[in-house]
């Protein structure tokens, strides 16, 4: 009688992955048989039990399943070996810079938001007042007041936009120099109140101004009513001090002072 071949459930790492072959070859070597050696002469299969018996035929019971044991044992090597060998980024993970509260939209001690009112489209040929390859931070306006140029950076992972229109927050994926990053954007119109939707959110992201992030042909899916957004992926390919500059209703001209084009940067820390 032949040793029944063990049960065992998919493994679901390198470790479970070993001891997978270390079972089948386990019970391999306890084949009823005894010390099954196998050999492969022309194009027959043979197995010589303790005795030093007749070869067998490949076609055989026993040949047939020695030789899909030791199929299932390579198969599972060939996997584990696959699995130590990934390149998968690893390590400390990085995010956002962890400073005060932002109160740039606060005046005394109450918020003073800019009213987001109707999307008017640039003129022709003319500025809007924000541009995507504008990568250094400028002085804003103050609060209530929109600004052509955009504001220093925010520490921590939520803030004021530019302009006092926004509330942005965000989450990433885990941030490690050279793996694939998508922001989790979240965006809540001030006045009036409630989710921005629509605002087809996108972000600039670079270590300096002639240092941004590699082509990594980042898309952007939006959470229908919740003013949520997903952007990415990013690839941040320096260790450093990185700005991430999310972009709200980009297509409307700045020039109005209640124009839903705004903009918020965020300091993230590469380790």
């Amino acid at each position: 009688m032949l040793v029944e071949p063990p049960t065992a459930e998919t493994p679901k790492n390198d470790d479970a992955q070993a001891q997978l072959v270390r079972t089948n070859l386990s019970w391999l070597l306890r084949l009823r048989w005894g010390a099954v050696r196998v050999a492969r002469s022309g194009t027959r299969l043979h197995a010589l039990d303790n005795d030093g018996g007749s070869p067998m035929s490949r076609h055989s019971p026993l040949a047939r399943l020695a030789a899909l044991s030791l199929t299932v044992v390579m198969l599972a090597g060939g996997a584990l070996a696959t699995g130590c060998g990934s390149s998968a980024p690893a390590g400390a993970t990085g995010g956002a810079v962890p400073d005060a509260a932002d109160q740039h939209c606060v005046v005394n001690g109450a918020l003073a938001p800019t009213k987001v009112g109707m999307c008017v489209m640039p003129a022709a040929g003319g500025a809007d007042g924000g541009s995507s390859q504008e990568l250094d931070g400028g002085d804003d306006g103050g609060p209530g007041v929109p600004s052509t140029d955009y504001g220093p950076p925010l520490y921590n992972q939520e803030g004021y936009d530019d302009d006092c229109k926004y509330h942005v927050s965000f989450t990433s994926t885990p941030i490690r120099e050279g793996a694939d990053v998508t922001f989790t954007v979240t965006v809540a119109s001030l006045d009036p109140a409630g989710p921005a939707t629509g605002a087809k959110v996108y972000a600039d992201v670079f270590l300096t101004a002639v240092h941004p992030a590699p082509i990594s042909n980042p898309k952007t899916t939006e959470t229908p009513g919740a003013g949520v957004y997903e952007v990415g992926p990013f690839v941040f390919d320096a260790s450093g001090r990185w700005t991430v500059r999310f972009h709200m209703n980009e297509m409307c001209s700045d020039a109005p002072a209640d124009s839903p084009h705004g903009h918020a940067a965020f300091y993230v820390d590469v380790p």
